[in-house]
C-alpha cells in the first residue's frame, strides 16, 4: 500500500451509510515521480472497491510553489498529467481537502476533484520551475473552468490568489464551518449515491464546455436512456 494511504469504511457517526473511502495525503516534498506512482495506486486501489467510493485526497500547504521540485523531466510531467487525468475520470467521488498555499502538483489536482474543502488561510499560487512560470495544464484547466478572461487576469497580473477570491471564481466550495465538519457534511450527502451516475454527470459537464450541441445531444440521449431505464428496473422490483 501507499505511504499515508487509509482504505476502509467511514464510521456511521461521520455518516448515515457505509462508503469505500481511500484517502491519500500530498506532502510538498514528494517529487512528480513519487506523487505519480502514489495517484496511480490510489486510483488502482478505489477501483476496485463497492460504490459508493470516496478518494480523498489532503494537499499540504507548499509554499514554494515549486511544480514537483525535483526529478522532472518532460516524460515525468506527461506520466503524471495521466495519472491526473485518471483520478479526474474516476467513477469515485474525488475530494480534495486543501491546506495554507496551493501550487505545483497540488494546483493540478485541486482543479480536477468533484469537491475542493479549503482551510481559511488558503491561497492559491500558480505553479514554478527553478523561478519560472510552470505552464503545465492547470492553466488550461484554469480557462475551462473559470472562463478566459478571468484566467487571463489570474496569470498575467494576479498569479496569487485568497480563499475568498477562489470561491467567488469557483475554485473551492464556499464553507463556514473548520474543515472536519465540512468534510464530514460532503460524505453525507453522498451516502447511497452512485458514484458511476456521479461519474457521467462530470463527463457531460466537461464536455459541455467544448462540444457542439449535436454532439452533446447523443451523449445526453444516451445517459437519460440509462436513467430511465434503471428507473423501469426499479419499479418493478
Amino acid at each position: 500500500m501507499v505511504d499515508n494511504l487509509l482504505v476502509g469504511t467511514l464510521s456511521k457517526s461521520a455518516t448515515p451509510g457505509m462508503q469505500s473511502v481511500v484517502e491519500l495525503t500530498f506532502e510538498c516534498s514528494d517529487d512528480l515521480v513519487r506523487a505519480t506512482e502514489k495517484l496511480d495506486r490510489l486510483c488502482t486501489d478505489i477501483s476496485s472497491l463497492p460504490e459508493p467510493r470516496v478518494a480523498i485526497v489532503r494537499l499540504q500547504p507548499d509554499s514554494s510553489v515549486s511544480f514537483a521540485g525535483t526529478r522532472l523531466t518532460t516524460h515525468a510531467a506527461g506520466r503524471w498529467e495521466r495519472a491526473v487525468r485518471r483520478f479526474e475520470r474516476l467513477d469515485a467521488v474525488g475530494i480534495t481537502v486543501a491546506y495554507g498555499v496551493c501550487g505545483g502538483i497540488s494546483l493540478d489536482l485541486l482543479l480536477v476533484a468533484d469537491c475542493r474543502i479549503a482551510s481559511q488561510d488558503f491561497q492559491l499560487k500558480l505553479p514554478r520551475c527553478e523561478g519560472q512560470f510552470w505552464p503545465g495544464m492547470a492553466m488550461y484547466r484554469l480557462a475551462q473552468q473559470v472562463g478566459l478572461a478571468q484566467a487571463r487576469r489570474i496569470v498575467f497580473q494576479e498569479q496569487q490568489i485568497d480563499r475568498s477570491r477562489c470561491i467567488e471564481l469557483g475554485l473551492v466550495d464556499p464553507s463556514m464551518s473548520d474543515i472536519d465538519t465540512v468534510l464530514a457534511d460532503q460524505l453525507a450527502k453522498l451516502t447511497d449515491v452512485s458514484t458511476s451516475d456521479l461519474a457521467i454527470r462530470r463527463r457531460l459537464l466537461q464536455e459541455a464546455i467544448s462540444t457542439s450541441y449535436e454532439d452533446a445531444l447523443g451523449t445526453h440521449l444516451a445517459a437519460c436512456d440509462r436513467t430511465l431505464k434503471r428507473t423501469t428496473i426499479n419499479d418493478n422490483d
